[in-house]
């Protein structure tokens, strides 16, 4: 996968959070949709999942380096304080 840009990803998230954690939203390259059960969303970029919260745990396991996936996981915590990030 190419290197992801975070532009975009504050956007979804806040509008994912206004929602209620419900639904789907899209800032450019970025798609946030809710799951169900324990998936609480993934995360989209250009089409592909990068990330995923389960049961409140931060995972990607879908090809980023690790340092794209400390960005996007700072820039997700910046927001969503409450959660963390599964090593």
């Amino acid at each position: 996968m190419a290197t992801i840009l975070l532009t975009g990803l504050t956007s979804v998230l806040k509008a994912f959070d206004r929602n209620g954690w419900k639904g789907s939203f899209v800032s450019g390259e970025w798609k946030i949709s809710n799951g169900g059960y324990d998936l609480w969303f993934e995360l989209y970029y250009s089409g592909n999942v990068v990330a995923q919260c389960v049961d409140g745990r931060l995972i990607s396991n879908f090809g980023l380096s690790d340092m794209e996936k400390t960005r996007m996981f700072n820039k997700i915590l910046e927001i969503y304080e409450h959660l963390c990030v599964d090593v």
